[in-house]
C-alpha cells in the first residue's frame, strides 16, 4: 500500500491490479530462477512464453491502438500500468524485459494505409522490435541541425548515406526508421525526412558499443543504402515532426518506468529498515533513516504527480512539451536518488548483485541521458516559460 497514492485513481486501479498480479504471478518467479542460474536477462524462448500469456491477459503493446492489436491504453492508463509492469529486476529498459511486447514507433502510427498493413500489423502481432536512428556523431540533442546523413532521390527511390551512433535495438530489430536530410535547414521541418530501412539492406553495417554494464547500443553506417519510394514515411520534410511525437511518447513511458522502479526500491528500503537492527535498535527507529525515507517518499510522490499530469494533458488533447520534459527530467533524476538512498539504507547488501538495487541504479543512470539528457529537458522547459523572440 502506497500512502502517497494520488487521489482520483480509482478508474486506473483495475489496470494497475491486473498488471501487478501478472508480474508477480508470471514474471517474478521466472526471473528468480534465471537470476539464481546467473542469467542477466530473460532469454528469447522464455520471453516468448511470457508474451503469449501477456497477450491472453490483454497486456500487449500498452499504447498501441486496439484496432492494430494493442491494449489501446490512453496515456494516463499507460503510465499507471507501466508503473506496475516494472516491479521486477530486469524491468529497464523494457517492462517485463519484453514480456508485454514492444510498442511500434509512432512513425508507423502516422504511416499510410499500405505501410500500416505491411509493417504495423505484423509488428504488433509478432512482438517485433524496431530501431530508430536519429543521433549522429555530430550530436543528438539538436537533430534538426546535427543530422548530416543524406537521402538523395534515385530513379527507384532514395539512396541514404551517413553514420548514426548510440542507436538502441539494432541487433534485435530487423527493421527501423532512419532520419536523413532531404533538403536544407531552411525548408519545411528542417529538411529532415524519415525512412523505413531494413537492417539487412546492402550498405547497412552496424557494430555493438558497450556502455554501462548490462547495457549496449549500436553504431550504424549507411553506405549508399537504397530504399524504394514507398519506404518514405509521410512526405519529405516531415521526419522531424514525427520524431518529436516519438520522443514525447518515449519520455512519458520512460518517466513512468523510472517512477515504478523507484517505488519498489523505496518499499524495499522501508521493509529493510524495519527488519535490520544495529547497536540494539531497528534502523527504522533512527531519525537519520526516517528522514531519508521521508525525503524519498515526498520526492517520488511529486515526480509521480508530474508524470500523471503530463499524461492527462495528452489525454485532453493538449500535449505539452514543457510538461513532458518536466516529467522525464524529474522522474529519472528522482528515481536515481531514491534507488541510491535505498542502497545506502541497505548498506553492503544493497551493492550485491543478488539484489536488484545495483542493477536499477546503473539502468537509471542511463535514463538521465537517453530520450534527451536532463540539461536538454531544462532547455525545453525554459523555452516554454520565456516569451518567443523575433
Amino acid at each position: 500500500m502506497n500512502p502517497f497514492e494520488p487521489e482520483g485513481t480509482d478508474e486506473l486501479r483495475p489496470f494497475e491490479e491486473t498488471t501487478r498480479a501478472f508480474v508477480e504471478r508470471e514474471v517474478v518467479p521466472v526471473e528468480a530462477e534465471l537470476r539464481a542460474a546467473g542469467a542477466t536477462g530473460i532469454p528469447p524462448d522464455v520471453r516468448a512464453e511470457l508474451q503469449r500469456k501477456a497477450k491472453a491477459n490483454g497486456l500487449w503493446c500498452f499504447s498501441t491502438p486496439a484496432e492494430y492489436g494493442g491494449a489501446g491504453l490512453s496515456p494516463s492508463q499507460m503510465v499507471a500500468v507501466i508503473e506496475q509492469a516494472v516491479r521486477h529486476t530486469y524491468s529497464l529498459p523494457d517492462p517485463g524485459d519484453g514480456a508485454f511486447g514492444y510498442d511500434p514507433p509512432v512513425f508507423l502510427l502516422e504511416a499510410d494505409d499500405e505501410q500500416r498493413a505491411r509493417y504495423l500489423l505484423p509488428t504488433v502481432e509478432q512482438g517485433q522490435q524496431w530501431y530508430v536512428a536519429i543521433t549522429e556523431p555530430s550530436g543528438g540533442s539538436d537533430p534538426a541541425r546535427a543530422i548530416q546523413t543524406r537521402a538523395e532521390r534515385t530513379a527507384r527511390g532514395w539512396r541514404i548515406t551517413g553514420r548514426k551512433q548510440f542507436i538502441s535495438r539494432v541487433g534485435e530489430a530487423p527493421l527501423g526508421v532512419v532520419l536523413a536530410r532531404t533538403g536544407s535547414l531552411a525548408e519545411k521541418g528542417g529538411g529532415i525526412s524519415a525512412f523505413i530501412v531494413p537492417r539487412e539492406s546492402p550498405g547497412f553495417t552496424y557494430r555493438k558499443v558497450a556502455v554501462i554494464r548490462d547495457h549496449h547500443t549500436y553504431e550504424v553506417v549507411l553506405d549508399g543504402v537504397e530504399v524504394p519510394e514507398e519506404n518514405l514515411l509521410g512526405e519529405p520534410g516531415r521526419g522531424f515532426e514525427l520524431a518529436k511525437k516519438w520522443l514525447a511518447r518515449g519520455r512519458l513511458s520512460l518517466a513512468a518506468r523510472a517512477v515504478g522502479v523507484a517505488q519498489l526500491a523505496l518499499e524495499m528500503a522501508i521493509a529493510y529498515a524495519g527488519d535490520r537492527s544495529t547497536f540494539g535498535r531497528p534502523l527504522a527507529e533512527r531519525q537519520g533513516i526516517q528522514w531519508m525515507l521521508a525525503d524519498c517518499a515526498m520526492e517520488l510522490h511529486a515526480a509521480r504527480l508530474i508524470v500523471r499530469d503530463a499524461a492527462a494533458a495528452v489525454d485532453a488533447g493538449k500535449p505539452s512539451p514543457l510538461k513532458t520534459s518536466a516529467a522525464k527530467l524529474v522522474a529519472t533524476e528522482t528515481a536515481y536518488r531514491v534507488v541510491d538512498q535505498a542502497i545506502q539504507i541497505h548498506g553492503g547488501i544493497g551493492l550485491c548483485q543478488e539484489m536488484p538495487l545495483e542493477h536499477w541504479l546503473r539502468a537509471l543512470r542511463v535514463t538521465r541521458v537517453v530520450e534527451g539528457a536532463t540539461e536538454v529537458q531544462k532547455l525545453v522547459i525554459a523555452r516554454g516559460l520565456l516569451p518567443r523572440r523575433g
